[in-house]
């Protein structure tokens, strides 16, 4: 895993300005119910959350990224979701200040998509207005 998780750094630090001289955050694993009900957090009603849409997420208040403990390290999709974490990791690690949540995945999902087509082959066409929706803060975060 952590020869997985330098190559990751390697591309992130070659298509980013990010410093990823890091260590190598903690990783753990969940079944996917603990995975959602650690997401939304214990008072929250995870019943009606579609488990699909949650593979991992980074907590940034401990610098633990979660994954599902189905996550396989020689599966394509896999490999990428935890890049795509990994890029949580790395934008804390290099105190990048954002108004929101949301825009993390501005970075996140387009360097996911490059990924999976320049090392596995995988067309990941994901819906640019969804894309533009979870990147963006609400309004009443905006600035202008």
């Amino acid at each position: 895993m952590k020869e997985l998780i330098l190559s990751l750094f390697l591309f992130i630090s070659t298509e980013t300005s990010y410093n990823t001289d890091l260590p190598i955050p903690k990783i753990l694993f969940l079944p996917e119910a603990d995975l959602v009900k650690m997401y939304l957090g214990e008072d929250n009603d995870s019943s009606n959350y579609n488990p699909d849409d949650l593979w991992a997420f980074y907590n940034i208040e401990n610098k633990t990224i979660y994954l599902r403990d189905t996550w396989d390290q020689y599966n394509a999709w896999n490999k990428s979701i935890l890049l795509h974490e990994l890029v949580h990791y790395v934008q804390d690690m290099n105190n990048v200040k954002f108004t929101c949540t949301q825009e993390m995945e501005k970075e996140s999902w387009p360097l996911q998509q490059k990924y999976l087509r320049q090392y596995h082959g995988v067309i990941w066409d994901y819906d640019q207005l969804w894309f533009l929706v979870i990147s963006t803060c609400p309004v009443h975060l905006q600035t202008y």
